[in-house]
């Protein structure tokens, strides 16, 4: 039982976790890319894109 329901809890973290995994790893790939050129500028360009990307209808709303 105590299995069961562990794996029952585990099942929907996982889920959360791998389908945000590509878009973080995208984020620090990017960040790390930049980092030789400029620190500072990549990390609020890419802080920018992770907003855009995470809520996509309040970016359309606010630009709109």
């Amino acid at each position: 039982m105590a299995v069961s329901d562990r794996s029952v809890h585990i099942l929907p973290l996982t889920s959360i976790v791998t389908s945000a995994l590509p878009g973080l790893l995208l984020v620090f790939f990017r960040a790390s890319c930049d980092r030789r050129s400029n620190i500072f500028r990549d990390r609020s360009s890419s802080m920018e894109r992770f907003l855009r990307v995470g809520k996509p209808s309040h970016d359309r709303f606010g630009h709109a």
